[in-house]
């Protein structure tokens, strides 16, 4: 009997990637982002077309297609278990200007999709061949729009580096092991655990590698499986990806994580002038190789020129901005998360802190307010910049429309809250207002549905854990006895009043 043809193509696909969101896959994200180093992107006010080439679960995909009801979103993905889950929750949020192709990149030929104005590649140019990086370049030559805008993310040298070799220590295992794929990664974590243990170099001469195998070990088998365990598993500088993409006359236009454009913040004075000492293509490289970085969300656009900030200030100014969960975690007076090397002056991001602490304001209130020293622009543009890449605020979305975005948001966070319900790991619920979705522990979930329903909230949200065979933690231990469990249900449920609903209410994230 004649074996069928491998349609993976070496992609694992018995089992399905994490349902995660990205807020760099946003169109509005990019935009802003694009904004504060002085280019523009397409207006997201007109109709825009939106494709999502291995867009998985189409998580990011299905809330974008929620807030932008005038744009068109198109997700393709070759595994039949993701592209059935996002059509289904598709249909139970009635989103009717998303749709989703199950195709191989060859294939995308052949799908007549139309011309987009982002597109966006999630992870997916370190996973796959050279021959399918050769298509999706042929692709965005031909289907990206003048002004169009391309999200790229990849893995990234050196950071990799080290990795790479506790990769290949485990795909040796996992190669000569019988088994499921989540039995076969499990068996290659514990061989690389055995080759520590023997004593590898490897693992002498990177000390960090023995706390990344650790981390593995505690980690999912659906992400590992499409992290780690893939056939095509490549790591690239970033001047490589650039020259692959001028091909499809797209040119580097900045990272997607607004703070990594602000080399003050990432590099230290000594540093600064080594950029000067090799031409500007050169750069991105050479910052990579002084940071060690091991990802890169980068956007490339078609004929995308750098207007400077004075061409793009006047948007900057009339776009609104809003807090978001991240400000509750903030020490008083401290804007940076623990472990973050960015440093901002007080006198940059108290004003803007304080006053979206009343709701959202636009930069132009942020910039000027009543009794408060006028922030420069510069300033204004990089105070928003560092905050936004920290999560503490996000660029939102106009008021105009508003009503309709809070009707389809609702429908998809009611059709996320009942699947978490049923026992799915969905954490998020989508804002009408922001035009993101929010990191939301299902607890929190939990609370939000109590309300909705007049319920007491913990009491309603320990019914629902027990019925899902699932109980609280407390630092990483699960907790058995029933009355632990509502205390720290008790306890989370504080913290909701306290610090999240404040902050979730302007978001019509409750109430």
């Amino acid at each position: 009997m004649t074996a069928a043809p491998d349609w993976s193509e070496g992609y694992t696909t018995d089992l399905g990637y994490v349902a995660g969101y990205y807020r760099e896959l946003n169109p509005s994200f990019q935009a802003f982002t694009l904004a504060t180093t002085g280019r523009e992107a397409n207006d997201l006010s007109a109709r825009f077309v939106k494709i999502e080439l291995g867009c998985g679960y189409a998580l990011s995909l299905l809330c974008e297609a929620a807030v932008f009801p005038h744009a068109e979103f198109i997700g393709v993905d070759f595994n039949p278990v993701h592209v059935t889950w996002a059509k289904r929750l598709a249909a139970e949020a009635q989103l009717d200007n998303v749709r989703f192709y199950e195709a191989s990149f060859a294939d995308l030929d052949a799908l007549g999709l139309p011309a987009a104005d982002f597109v966006a590649l999630h992870g997916v140019w370190s996973w796959v061949s050279q021959a399918n990086r050769d298509v999706i370049t042929r692709f965005l030559a031909a289907r990206l729009n003048s002004g169009g805008v391309a999200l790229v993310s990849y893995n990234v040298l050196p950071g990799w580096s080290a990795n790479q070799a506790l990769r290949e220590v485990m795909m040796r295992k996992f190669r000569s092991t019988a088994g499921s794929t989540a039995e076969r990664i499990r068996q290659a974590i514990a061989f690389a655990g055995e080759v520590r243990a023997a004593g590898a170099a490897i693992f002498v001469k990177h000390p960090g590698l023995s706390a990344q195998l650790d981390e593995l070990a505690k980690m999912p088998e659906r992400y590992l499986a499409h992290e780690y365990f893939n056939q095509d598993w490549h790591l690239f500088h970033q001047h490589e990806v650039a020259e692959a993409l001028a091909d499809a006359r797209l040119s580097f236009l900045c990272s997607c994580k607004p703070a990594e454009n602000y080399d003050k913040h990432n590099f230290l004075p000594s540093q600064l002038p080594l950029f000067e000492a090799v031409a500007a293509p050169e750069r991105e490289t050479l910052k990579d190789i002084l940071l060690n970085r091991m990802f890169r969300y980068d956007l490339y656009g078609r004929g995308i020129e750098q207007a400077g900030p004075l061409a793009t200030l006047p948007a900057l100014l009339r776009l609104p901005f809003v807090l978001s969960e991240q400000a509750a975690k903030l020490a008083d007076g401290n804007p940076v998360p623990p472990g973050s090397k960015i440093k901002l002056g007080r006198e940059i991001y108290e004003p803007i802190l304080a006053r979206l602490r009343s709701g959202p304001a636009t930069g132009q209130e942020l910039m000027l307010q009543p009794g408060a020293r006028p922030l420069p622009p510069a300033e204004l543009i990089e105070g928003l910049a560092i905050l936004t890449d920290l999560g503490v605020v996000l660029p939102a979305l106009p008021p105009s429309g508003l009503a309709e975005r809070h009707a389809r948001a609702r429908r998809l966070n009611g059709a996320i809250l009942h699947r978490v319900t049923k026992g799915e790991g969905l954490s998020y619920f989508v804002s009408p207002v922001s035009g993101f979705a929010h990191s939301v522990a299902n607890y929190f979930q939990f609370f939000v549905a109590a309300e909705s329903q007049g319920a007491e909230a913990v009491p309603f949200a320990w019914k629902v854990l027990k019925s899902l065979g699932r109980r609280m933690n407390r630092n990483g231990v699960p907790l058995e006895d029933p009355a632990e469990n509502l205390r720290e249900l008790e306890k989370r449920y504080a913290e909701y009043v306290q610090a999240l609903k404040p902050i979730w209410r302007p978001l019509a994230l409750v109430g």
